[in-house]
């Protein structure tokens, strides 16, 4: 059984106004055979934690323990984990077959060992017939197959992938990533893996783990981070197209509780906030996905007025983003109606799958 735990983790580069905290106090654990995902901007830190799991930075406080064993002050060859790289860094002068090879050479096995063990992942990832290829008569999706292979054939505790489909093309990109979680599924090794892409993330992962400014900011299974963000920036960041988010003020009146933004302004309903502590929350921001928002060609009593900025479509459905007095709001365009950029278009929004945060702390109400 091996785990993968990250106990008060804290990286610090630099010094003075140089310093930079690039992972701060981060505590959560990978379980055995589990694909955790690391997602999160540029400079978020999920870079720098799986370089931390690597042995390729040491923290600055906390701890890494794998396994059973704490290897935080062990060198990266000690710690038994093989990572792929974005570039993939194959040796361009050996051929698919010695690149595979090489860790097993490291370790001084028999040739005929070396070479069965070879075949045999080569078989797994259909790579067999490559194997006598140098890099540069490869594709960019069969150098990442070898590159693959060589973590593979080393039979490590621990896999860690570091962008390894950002080179690849879009079509080759969706059918690797399925083809890498099925891949981790039978080969049962515990994973770490970091992308900036919420796509590939939603894909892949049997839990996110989704980061911010070095901070932890939310982890769950892709379904519970997409459906109960926990904070404004998880609500923004998941999502294509974004999360709608409009800033407004809480109202209450009695037993009543109302949101008022510039343009948007109705009665929340009152299940929504139902034993909430709402003391000193006065800033609000709502959040409406836009597949929950649709442009209405009739106005109603709960339509809202805005002005159509421009048409996007995404596979079969079509977005509106449409202008209000104080922000931008992407919804969606019933079938047949057509209208021109420059309209006044009115949108409702389901109140059922509306999302209330508090504008100042950015925590979920």
């Amino acid at each position: 059984m091996v785990e993968v735990i990250f106990d008060h983790v804290t990286k610090i580069f630099g010094e003075g106004k140089d310093r930079v905290v690039a992972v701060d106090d981060v505590s959560f654990t990978v379980k055995d055979r589990e694909l955790v995902v690391l997602l999160g901007p540029s400079g978020s830190g999920k870079s720098t934690l799986l370089r931390l799991v690597a042995g390729l930075e040491i923290p600055t406080k906390g701890d890494i323990i794998i396994g059973d064993k704490v290897v935080t002050e062990l060198p990266p060859r000690e710690r038994d984990v093989a990572m792929v790289f974005q570039s993939y860094a194959l040796y361009p002068f050996m051929s698919a077959f010695d690149n595979i090879a090489f860790p097993l050479k490291l370790r001084k096995m028999p040739k005929d060992e070396i070479k069965r063990k070879v075949e045999q992942v080569a078989e797994i990832l259909n790579i067999k017939h490559l194997l006598h290829r140098m890099p540069a008569q490869l594709s960019g999706g069969e150098m990442q197959r070898v590159a693959l292979a060589r973590c593979i054939v080393r039979n490590p505790q621990v896999f860690l992938f570091d962008e390894p489909l950002s080179n690849l093309d879009a079509k080759l990109r969706v059918t690797t990533r399925g083809f890498l979680k099925r891949l981790q599924k039978d080969l049962g090794i515990t994973s770490i893996y970091v992308t900036h892409d919420q796509e590939e993330a939603m894909s892949i992962a049997d839990r996110i783990v989704v980061l911010d400014k070095g901070k932890v900011q939310q982890i769950g299974t892709p379904e519970e981070v997409y459906n109960n963000p926990q904070n404004i920036f998880v609500a923004g960041f998941l999502g294509s197209p974004p999360m709608n988010l409009v800033e407004g003020r809480l109202i209450i009146k009695g037993e009543k509780k109302f949101f008022e933004g510039t343009s948007i302004k109705f009665e929340i309903p009152p299940d929504i906030l139902d034993g909430k502590n709402l003391e000193g929350v006065e800033k609000i921001t709502l959040g409406a996905r836009p597949e929950s928002v649709k442009v209405v060609t009739k106005p109603g009593a709960t339509a809202f007025k805005g002005r159509l900025y421009v048409t996007e479509s995404v596979g079969s459905t079509r977005y509106a983003m449409i202008e209000t007095a104080d922000t931008m709001i992407r919804a969606v365009i019933e079938a047949g109606f057509n209208p021109r950029i420059g309209d006044e278009v009115y949108f409702t929004i389901d109140m059922t799958q509306i999302y209330l945060f508090n504008s100042d702390s950015g925590a979920r109400i």
